[in-house]
């Protein structure tokens, strides 16, 4: 089938409009747990992912959470596993509500510190990530920007990703009380400035 001169600049128009929304994928937040013996796994409220790489905490010597470790995504393996800590829920941002996809970490991570019980933190598909605090991430992909911050409740792990005026918010409940920091205020859950 031979495409005629008149078509030429309509299909390089469809090419280049096509090829800029794929470039305009934006930064996914989720949580990640390392567990005390290294492995780890990530849970992201959508099946795909958008970025090259994954950004995540990893423990510290004294067991709090560092950024970032990059992981190629290639290091992913879909699986279909539950948490070894809570359920974890899509609250909002996503079109499939409670949804999670879970992924195993299959190369790429460095040896724990010894003694440590591994971790519950957040992890991001982005370009780039950097740490304002170990509660508090921002994420870069194609020039978007993302705030990526976790905190705590009474018995969950909140956390809440904003893009602009887009939120993406995922829960981890626990089922029992827990006492950790920093706790959620209408602040940290972006309801206020």
């Amino acid at each position: 089938m031979d495409i005629d001169d008149e078509m030429k600049p309509i299909i390089f128009l469809f090419f280049v409009l096509a090829t800029s929304l794929a470039q305009a994928a934006e930064s996914l937040a989720g949580f990640v747990d390392v567990d005390f013996d290294g492995t780890a796994h990530v849970y992201f409220p959508e099946p795909s992912i958008p970025t090259a790489s994954i950004f995540i905490q990893w423990p510290d010597a004294q067991g709090k959470p560092r950024c970032c470790i990059k992981i190629d995504r290639n290091a992913l393996k879909k699986v279909d596993e539950k948490p070894t800590s809570g359920t974890i829920m899509n609250l909002r941002g996503s079109d499939k509500a409670n949804a999670t996809t879970s992924f195993r970490i299959t190369s790429g991570l460095p040896a724990l510190a010894p003694d440590s019980d591994g971790l519950l933190g957040m992890a991001v598909a982005a370009e780039r990530v950097t740490a304002d605090s170990p509660y508090r991430l921002r994420a870069q992909t194609h020039g978007k920007k993302m705030t990526v911050r976790t905190c705590f409740d009474a018995e969950g792990q909140n956390l809440i990703a904003q893009e602009g005026v887009e939120y993406q918010i995922m829960y981890r409940g626990f089922d029992y009380d827990i006492d950790e920091k920093p706790k959620c205020s209408p602040r940290r859950m972006g309801r206020t400035k």
